[in-house]
Parts: C-alpha cells; sequence; structure tokens
C-alpha cells in the first residue's frame, strides 16, 4: 500500500506531497455502510482506499502525478537527461522524491536525489532501519522485489485513453483469458447502464454489439463510452491486482452519477479484496460530498509564488461541522484552490 509521496524542486513544485496514512480522528465505522471499506489494513498498517485531488487548472496536480511517474521511470531506466526537470525559479541542482510505502508486511521509507547525470543518493529504511544507502550512482540499486512491487504502479491517460493497450495490461497483469477479461469488462459496462453485450476485432478494426446483434465501430461510440471501457480495464487491472493506479482528470467525458460508482469500485468489498488504491484528480466538485467520500481522501492543490504548488489536505481546513458542505466551501473559495476569472 502507498502510505505517502512528496517532492522537491520539481517543475512547479518546490516541496510538498500527498499522504493516504489513515486518520483515524475523522474516519468510523460509522463514516461508511458496512459494506464498504473504511480503510484499508495490513498487519496495522492503515491507509486511504482513495485520494481525490482538486484544484485550478495550472496548479500542480498533473505535475505531482507526473513526479510520481518520473520516479518510477527512473527506477526502471536509470538517469536520462530528460527525468530532470527542476523548478526554474530555484537556483538548486538537485530534486528529491520521498516516497513511503507497506509491501510484505513491511513499512519501507525511500528517498532519492538527482539530477541531469546521476543519482546523488539513494536511501531506504525497513521498519525504521537502514538496508540501503547509496551515493552517486546511475541507476537504482533497490532489491528487486521491491522493484517489481513499485513499477506494478498504474498510469492512466485519460487524454489519450487505449482501449487495445489498456486491455492487453489487464490480461497480462490478472493473468485471465482473453475472453475472462472481456466478460468481466462487459458485465460491469451493463451495470454501469452502458447498452453493451460484446466487443470485438476484426480486418476492419475494433466493433462493439448492441442489442438484436447490431455491431458498431468502436469509433462510432461516445468518447464517454470508450474512455469507461479504456477506464474499467484499468480500475479491474487494480483491483485484481492489488496495485496502485494514478488517474488525471478522471471525469473527463463522465456523467457525475456514473464517475461517482466508478470510483466506488475502490471502496466496495465485492471488488477490492486485494488493497488496491486509487489516486485521481478531478474538477468534478459533486465528489466532495459524495457520501462515500471523507475529508481525509480529499486534497486541494493551490499555487503560491512563495512556495509554488502545494497540496494541502481538506481536513487541515474543515471540521465536523462542514460535513456535507465541503463542496460549496471549495467553490466560494474559503479552501483556496480555485481560479477567481474575471471578463
Amino acid at each position: 500500500m502507498l502510505l505517502s509521496f512528496s517532492c522537491e524542486n520539481y517543475k512547479s513544485i518546490i516541496s510538498t506531497g500527498i499522504s493516504l496514512t489513515q486518520n483515524r480522528k475523522r474516519i468510523s465505522k460509522s463514516a461508511r455502510e458496512s459494506s464498504n471499506i473504511t480503510v484499508l489494513e495490513e498487519k496495522g498498517v492503515k491507509a486511504l482506499p482513495i485520494a481525490i485531488v482538486f484544484g485550478a487548472n495550472s496548479s500542480g496536480k498533473s505535475t505531482l502525478f507526473g513526479a510520481l511517474k518520473t520516479l518510477l521511470l527512473l527506477l526502471k531506466n536509470g538517469i536520462e537527461p530528460s527525468f530532470y526537470t527542476p523548478n526554474l525559479f530555484l537556483d538548486r541542482d538537485e530534486t528529491l522524491f520521498r516516497l513511503s510505502f507497506s509491501f510484505e508486511k513491511k513499512i519501507y521509507n525511500y528517498q532519492m536525489s538527482y539530477n541531469s547525470e546521476r543519482i546523488i543518493r539513494e536511501e531506504l529504511l525497513e521498519n525504521s532501519l537502514p538496508v540501503l544507502d547509496a551515493k552517486d550512482i546511475k541507476k537504482t540499486t533497490l532489491p528487486s522485489s521491491i522493484l517489481s512491487y513499485l513499477e506494478s504502479f498504474l498510469f492512466f491517460s485519460s487524454f489519450s485513453p487505449s482501449w487495445e493497450e489498456d486491455e492487453e495490461r489487464y490480461i497480462a497483469l490478472s493473468g485471465k483469458t482473453r475472453k475472462e477479461a472481456r466478460e468481466q469488462i462487459i458485465s460491469l459496462m451493463k451495470k454501469l447502464d452502458f447498452p453493451l453485450y460484446d466487443i470485438k476485432k476484426d480486418s476492419d478494426g475494433w466493433k462493439s454489439e448492441h442489442s438484436d446483434g447490431v455491431w458498431l465501430s468502436l469509433n462510432d461510440e461516445s468518447d464517454g463510452t470508450r474512455r469507461v471501457l479504456s477506464l474499467l480495464a484499468s480500475f479491474l487491472t487494480s483491483l485484481e491486482t492489488g496495485s496502485v493506479l494514478v488517474v488525471d482528470e478522471i471525469d473527463i467525458s463522465l456523467h457525475p452519477i456514473l464517475l461517482r460508482t466508478l470510483i466506488s469500485l475502490f471502496l466496495d468489498k465485492r471488488y477490492n479484496t486485494k488493497n488496491a488504491q486509487l489516486i485521481c484528480s478531478s474538477h468534478n466538485t459533486d465528489l466532495m460530498d459524495a457520501p462515500y467520500v471523507t475529508t481525509s481522501e480529499l486534497f486541494i492543490f493551490e499555487k503560491t509564488k512563495k512556495d509554488g504548488s502545494i497540496c494541502v489536505p481538506v481536513e487541515e481546513l474543515t471540521s465536523s461541522k462542514d460535513k456535507g458542505r465541503i463542496r460549496s466551501l471549495y467553490l466560494s473559495g474559503r479552501l483556496s484552490g480555485v481560479p477567481f476569472p474575471y471578463i
């Protein structure tokens, strides 16, 4: 389980991060219905199943997600100049990433500092005890088991989803046959009120079956239909492998009710049996007052001149008396993270 991620000197970020550590103070047994997941737990370690990030355009939401992806690319490929994108307003030739996670019943704290030429330092603590401290290297020295775990993190592109790639990833990582994977996705599409009965690929490309055996080109389907197909493949991959899924702008082309239902899959014990986690950004403020979302799972990004892009938990900005009106507080500007346009 991912517990936290932070970075320093990366694009618009000077220093910020996001924590998925469970806050007992706010989440109780009554916080959600008994059929839903209140919190993820593994050998006494607790973490949030979802984290939803809000903020104005160009506030830094995508930058934080990009930082996490950059770290994972660094771990996989080693140092490449294109991975080094420091804050141009800082006189500092070093970017720092920190990652805390639970893996195989142990808590790990990892950090890496690097520039365009080398990994300056790499450190790993296992249950607070140092197990790795490497300096001036070109590629990670993490144990292969931990590296495999971190490389299992999934990223979904809301701007250019690819049904074929997402389905292939689902099949490869879940161990399902193509028929089993497709049946699972189509079954969920029907539950989400999409009238699809099957999907196939022939010499003319991808096609989807509707009632009475009518087949349409997948390209003729709505953006929403094609996006949900791809999104479900990524959701199911995460849920069935217990991995972390990161989705930027998850609400694109999705109805608010549909969006709520999709996110709730990670809070449903029938689907999330392996401590999967969803981290996403959204401009759909209906999610702020969704009945299953707690303030611990909401975050707001704000860009400031002094501190750059910063991520603030909504829990720190509100109290218990604000329940049910987080959305109105946010849109009024009282929680920051909103634009102030004028014409």
